[in-house]
């Protein structure tokens, strides 16, 4: 064999025992702890779709800035929520659309550098949508022990080929996480993958407040996730068993809490059992079972009450109503099913204290109003609005034995009794 064929060769071995060192020796798998690894995204599909969030609606107005880059001659306003303060944005209207952020909190935008949209396909309503897609854009976030940084993506909403938007949805623009950290630990003998994203984009990682909401509601807060069933994924339908929830300080694992320790600079987290502080949570409610999930700053909680059931125990913590299913069987073994409506904005919190008792009254007795919103000269959209016993908004679609009810009835009266029309509300 010629030498260059056993240098070929050695480089060959040197190689392959680098990758097997890499996949067998590095990070091992440790029991209640890993270390966890940046992973960059592009597009809001998946994982980092929790942490998405609707900016409010623009302004024209630019007091609250200084000056802007050269060439913005079509701003809109907006402003960003991070690290628990707004940024100043202004989106120039063009082709490209072209975005800047007061990422240094000095109120100027002149000395930031602009950020170039580019058109992408997205997925968007079982249908591909155009949209303008920004980043990633680097924050500095100031704190007491220095300077640390997030990183965000914007997107705006449905625009045609010149990069102009649709008119049924102006000017409407998301922000969302640019990146997050996984990695994988072991519990009780079984391996889980955990992820942890930086939702408020300051920097660093802690217990969620769930004050802080978005114009719909969602909450603006770091997330967790942990793949319970060990299928790679992480699960976020609200109606299941989802695997994705607000960073609180603890989490619900095989019927055992462990509390959620993660180090200042993102790269390590740790799981320890714990026996945390409760207190007991009653029911205030008519004869139905309900099926629910509660975001929390203690243990999120995905949770099945009978009809039955009138209390049950849980940690101590701030507790906010994110999800709702009200069930109930009639006398001929129907079940009536109907849901909380997607507003979280409107639902109910509660706290529960150690060793104390706190009342929640939700579900039924319902009480039905309406919404009207003038659309158009002569023309009003009347919208049904339902809410339980704790001011919970459902939705108006009614399963019975998993079939959808006709949608409700309306009828507009005069101060004399006299109708004057009468329709049914259709499913929108």
């Amino acid at each position: 064999m010629t030498k260059r064929r056993w240098t070929i060769l050695a480089g060959g071995v040197i190689l392959g025992g680098g990758l097997l060192w890499a996949f067998l020796v590095r990070d091992p798998i440790q029991e209640g702890r890993c270390k966890l690894h940046l992973r960059r995204v592009s597009q809001p599909g998946g994982l980092i779709g929790t942490a998405y969030h609707f900016l409010p609606a623009p302004s024209s107005d630019g007091n609250s800035v200084n000056d802007l880059p050269t060439g913005f001659d079509q701003p809109h306003y907006y402003r960003v929520r991070a690290n628990r303060t707004e940024l100043a944005m202004a989106v120039n209207e063009g082709n490209p659309w072209t975005a800047c952020l007061d990422t240094n909190r000095d109120g100027h935008l002149s000395d930031e550098q602009p950020v170039r949209g580019k058109i992408v396909r997205i997925r968007d309503w079982s249908k591909d949508q155009r949209h303008c897609l920004f980043g990633p854009i680097e924050l500095t976030v100031p704190n007491e022990s220095g300077v640390r940084t997030a990183r965000i993506r914007l997107l705006g909403y449905r625009v045609d080929a010149s990069g102009k938007q649709s008119s049924e949805q102006p000017k409407t623009f998301a922000v969302y996480p640019a990146d997050y950290r996984t990695g994988r630990l072991r519990i009780g003998g079984q391996i889980y993958k955990v992820a942890i994203i930086d939702g408020d984009h300051d920097g660093r990682f802690e217990p969620v407040t769930l004050t802080e909401r978005d114009r719909i509601g969602w909450p603006l807060c770091d997330w967790f996730a942990i793949d319970f069933d060990g299928d790679g994924k992480f699960q976020q339908d609200l109606s299941e068993r989802n695997e994705t929830q607000p960073l609180g300080r603890i989490v619900l694992l095989q019927d055992v809490y462990y509390a959620i320790d993660i180090s200042r600079d993102g790269q390590e987290l740790s799981l320890r059992p714990i026996d945390p502080e409760k207190g007991t949570l009653v029911w205030d409610r008519a004869d139905c079972g309900i099926e629910c999930r509660f975001w929390s700053d203690a243990a999120d909680q995905q949770l099945v009450v009978p009809a039955e059931q009138k209390e049950l125990t849980l940690p101590t913590g701030k507790y906010s109503v994110a999800r709702i299913i009200a069930r109930v069987t009639d006398t001929s073994g129907e079940i009536w099913e109907i849901k909380s409506a997607w507003n979280f904005r409107d639902q109910p919190s509660f706290e529960i204290e150690t060793d104390r008792t706190t009342r929640l009254q939700i579900g039924p007795p319902f009480t039905c109003t309406s919404s009207v919103t003038k659309v158009a000269d002569g023309t009003m959209r009347i919208e049904p609005v339902l809410k339980g016993g704790a001011g919970e908004e459902y939705s108006c679609r009614v399963l019975r034995t998993r079939r959808l009810m006709p949608a409700p009835a309306i009828t507009i009266v005069d101060e004399k009794g006299t109708v004057l029309a009468a329709d049914d509300f259709a499913y929108g």
